[in-house]
């Protein structure tokens, strides 16, 4: 049957893209004429290269460069906290489906182009290619690949078969199986497992991940970590910036709503004048689109907006990047994007802040570590909206779980950084003496 889907997948891609070019360089032609496109700047396929115009391909001189490729924004931070650990490495080609990921990736090339960790080689960042057989192939000649290291779910077929066709190893870091795709890969059977049996390892996300990848293949599977928790815990003082317990308790603690949608402040409405009365509140949206909205619900409640009084008792946050400044003064804490069945949002930065935390009952994006959490006794799930005004305030040693279990998950983030790292020296360098793969 995936035969079958993998046959029909291949000839769609030989229908489309040729539209596909053609259209990307109509967008091209037009925004450079008149600065508007048609194509969202997400998804423009322009060819972005960190190592300045005109240079040479990365591994252009032979196979040389390793290629490692990541979806989205929110993965391209994990791919990056992982390149940063490969020091020893030579050219890189980093690669990401989005426009917003290719960007992230670039600025990092150029915040790091000037250290050490540059100085040996040459990073260069692409949106990815298409994934068409010939298309594929081209760009492996071009950049001299030596192999193919994949983040979290980028399991595209013809970069696999490509690789395959010149045996170049394929790797798989910070992997994730959700329950869709694997009941999608058992209904497959053996042609699906055999997508997974070519890859040189897995290293998965979660033990979760892990047990299911197990299953499926017979391909190497160890346990790894979520690399997008670097962004955190690595550039962070931590866990010492974590007070021993938090800033404010009782009446005075403030009490933060981070990363809300319109959608669910309707369903929180009833119990906010009970929390009103116990804690200073602070609102931070999720889309600022929606700002007006929530004025027109919290300011006859008694809200302020931040750019017109930032010490007001109850704040609505109505702009960006300040939830690292305004988090530290709360003791409680909402993740937004889990009343609605969005799958939660960030969970890191009111742990890092030692802050007592809720989420609705819609997290399985962030199973894995809403898990521990709650766990931890450090979350909690709140399955009636209304009722949350009655919550109780933080206690004392609820900062001191969070840093005790940021400590722990540095050391595992740390731990799953290096395994990572000798696998790849192991596996893309061969020829490499043991003492340094050993080291790696």
């Amino acid at each position: 049957m995936m035969r079958f889907h993998l046959a029909v997948y291949r000839w769609a891609w030989h229908l489309l893209l040729a539209p596909a070019l053609f259209l990307n360089g109509l967008d091209r032609r037009l925004r450079a004429m008149t600065g508007i496109g048609f194509i969202p700047g997400t998804w423009r396929v322009t060819e972005r290269a960190g190592a300045g115009p005109g240079a040479r391909p990365a591994g252009s001189a032979g196979k040389r460069a390793l290629w490692l490729h990541c979806a989205s924004l929110g993965e391209a931070k994990g791919m990056w906290a992982f390149t940063l650990s490969l020091a020893e490495a030579d050219d890189i080609i980093l690669t990401a489906n989005t426009h917003d990921g290719a960007a992230f990736l670039e600025r990092q090339c150029a915040v790091f182009s000037k250290s050490s960790f540059a100085a040996a080689r040459r990073i260069v960042v692409s949106i990815a290619p298409f994934d068409h057989p010939s298309v594929v192939g081209r760009f492996l000649e071009r950049h001299g690949v030596r192999g193919l290291c994949l983040y979290e779910v980028e399991l595209w077929p013809h970069y696999l078969s490509g690789c395959r066709e010149r045996d170049l190893p394929v790797a798989l870091v910070s992997g994730r199986l959700t329950e869709k795709a694997y009941a999608l890969y058992r209904r497959f059977g053996g042609a699906g497992a055999r997508l997974l049996d070519g890859l040189a390892w897995i290293q998965a996300q979660s033990p979760e991940d892990a047990e299911r990848f197990r299953s499926l293949t017979t391909a190497e599977v160890c346990l790894g970590f979520d690399f997008k928790a670097a962004h955190y815990l690595r550039h962070r003082d931590l866990p010492e910036t974590i007070p021993p317990q938090p800033r404010f308790l009782g009446a005075a603690s403030r009490f933060a709503f981070v990363s809300l949608h319109f959608s669910e402040l309707t369903l929180l409405r009833p119990g906010l004048a009970r929390l009103m009365e116990r804690f200073d509140l602070v609102v931070f949206p999720r889309k600022l689109a929606e700002v007006n909205r929530f004025r027109s619900v919290l300011e006859p409640m008694g809200f302020e907006t931040h750019s017109r009084n930032p010490n007001a008792r109850h704040l609505l946050v109505d702009a960006l990047g300040l939830v690292e400044e305004r988090l530290p003064e709360c003791g409680s804490v909402f993740v937004g994007g889990s009343l609605i069945p969005l799958g939660c949002h960030n969970l890191w930065e009111p742990l890092l802040v030692g802050a007592q935390i809720r989420f609705g009952p819609y997290f399985e994006n962030q199973r894995t570590w809403a898990g521990l959490l709650l766990e931890c006794g450090i979350a909690e799930v709140v399955r009636d909206p209304a009722a949350l005004g009655a919550c109780p305030s933080p206690s004392p040693e609820n900062a001191t779980a969070c840093a005790t279990l940021v400590q722990d998950l540095r050391q595992d983030l740390e731990s799953a950084l290096t395994d990572g790292k000798r696998r790849i020296f192991v596996t893309f360098y061969p020829n490499v003496n043991a003492r340094t793969a050993a080291q790696a």
